[in-house]
């Protein structure tokens, strides 16, 4: 712009207007100089100006959302474990915003930064870090046994079959699960039945019985394994007969009865 001494540089901040359509007018007022107004040399001048407020939602033990402020469309990211240095971390061109980044490792906490891509030949400074701290999982492994027709609580749930079960509990964050993994064994129980005899008179001992009558009884043992194991007598008493015989023989013979001699 000039006036009667010479051209003067005149220079105007309208970063105020950043993201808006600008209109840009030159209005003289000036009567004293009869209305002259030399303009030459007139440009508009930017720089890329990149990201603000940084942010990581919706985290999980493997994934999270990165979001940010911008006034541009394209962007480009990098991310790595915190304290990374810059060209070591992921690089993601052209990225979308919000972008969700995933393949991450739980309970790690991580930064990423930001550059706009204003146009072809333009990208603004790196913006960040943002720092985010992914999910953890505690992890439980549990092992138990329980013998045949029995059943176990597992979590809310009665588990009554040998397998592998898991269930997740969810924090109250939202990020912090735990998962308990249960490794059931039912061990097997026994019945057996069996068949016996006694003679009339005598007795039978089954577990903490003592029988000496005939009937079907059952005992419960515990196997070695700890379950029950159940055993059912059949047992029969057999007669014992007694006989009075007579008998003679001559003075001087032997009589043989059983395994006795007499003369």
């Amino acid at each position: 712009m000039a006036d009667y001494g010479g051209y003067v540089e005149r220079k105007v901040n309208i970063d105020a207007y950043l993201g808006s359509i600008i209109y840009i007018a030159f209005v003289h007022y000036d009567v004293s100089d009869e209305y002259l107004l030399l303009l030459d040399d007139v440009s508009i001048d930017y720089d890329c100006p990149g990201s603000t407020d940084l942010l990581a939602n919706n985290i999980t033990t493997s994934t999270a959302d990165l979001s940010w402020s911008s006034y541009s469309s394209n962007w480009n990211i990098e991310y790595g474990v915190s304290g990374f240095a810059q060209g070591t971390g992921t690089v993601i061109n052209d990225v979308t915003n919000p972008i969700t980044i995933t393949d991450l490792q739980p309970n790690t906490n991580y930064d990423f930064y930001v550059q706009d891509s204003c146009s072809a030949t333009m990208v603004s400074s790196w913006s960040g870090p943002g720092s985010f701290t992914t999910c953890n999982v505690f992890i439980s492994d549990l092992t138990d046994e329980i013998c045949d027709n029995d059943s176990i609580l597992f979590q809310g749930t009665w588990l009554y079959t040998a397998g592998i079960y898991s269930d997740t509990v969810v924090a109250f964050d939202g990020c912090n699960d735990s998962i308990y993994n249960l490794d059931l064994t039912v061990l097997p129980t026994y019945d057996e039945t069996i068949e016996d005899s006694i003679c009339d008179g005598d007795s039978y001992i089954l577990g903490s019985q003592t029988l000496t009558t005939a009937g079907t009884y059952t005992e419960v043992f515990s196997s070695s394994l700890g379950c029950d194991s159940t055993v059912t007598l059949n047992l029969y008493v057999n007669p014992v007969y007694s006989e009075t015989d007579e008998d003679t023989i001559c003075d001087g013979d032997v009589y043989d009865f059983g395994t006795q001699r007499e003369r």
